[in-house]
């Protein structure tokens, strides 16, 4: 969830509890988490939205309260409250039912937790993810890649912002294999040689 979508959130929360009692629903994305302090300091007055929350990345943790492994409804009702995420490893990006989508589809990648910049007015990097994390390009793009190649697809970048160094790192890594997008921040590192060479390597968009 971000900010804009909470109200119809809890909507189709209280909609989807009065359809399905035993549903277990669980909140979490970057507006939970910006709030976890305050949505765990009165987690009750919001247990009408959700019967969960969860704070920060939680690949691990949804998979685990999907399987019910680690929590039922009923426990959760009977105590509301707040989770920390688990991320667990990074591992290739699948990708499902592509024909629903235009084609050629544009595959998504992300090779960088955080921001390597952090520093707009308006951000919530600094105080959500301080500290950016490289995830390995092996298992972050290079089956993307191969998958776009195969599809004549595209391949969007979704990193915050990319700096020179990793937009360097991404185009050896695609290799040509599929033209990509990216989003940076202007640099005079970027010049004319450096642009000309990531476009030799599939950016198209940046």
């Amino acid at each position: 969830l971000h900010a804009g979508q909470v109200i119809p959130a809890a909507c189709v929360s209280i909609i989807a509890k009065q359809i399905w009692p035993e549903v277990l629903v669980v909140w979490g994305g970057p507006h939970v988490t910006g709030l976890g302090d305050a949505v765990a300091a009165d987690v009750e007055k919001r247990s009408f939205a959700a019967d969960m929350f969860v704070v920060g990345h939680a690949e691990e943790t949804f998979v685990d309260l999907l399987q019910r492994k680690k929590i039922s409804r009923a426990e959760s009702v009977s105590r509301p409250g707040v989770l920390n995420g688990r991320r667990g490893p990074t591992l290739p990006p699948v990708f499902e039912n592509l024909h629903l989508y235009d084609n050629p589809p544009t595959l998504p990648a992300q090779t960088t937790l955080g921001c390597a910049f952090g520093r707009c007015a308006f951000c919530t990097y600094p105080a959500l993810e301080p500290t950016p994390k490289k995830l390995p390009l092996l298992y972050a793009l290079d089956s993307v890649a191969d998958e776009a190649c195969s599809l004549g697809a595209s391949i969007a970048i979704k990193d915050s912002l990319a700096t020179p160094l990793r937009l360097q790192e991404i185009a050896a890594c695609v290799a040509g294999r599929a033209k990509w997008s990216a989003c940076t921040k202007l640099s005079n590192k970027l010049d004319s040689p450096t642009l000309k060479d990531l476009s030799s390597r599939g950016l198209a968009t940046l």
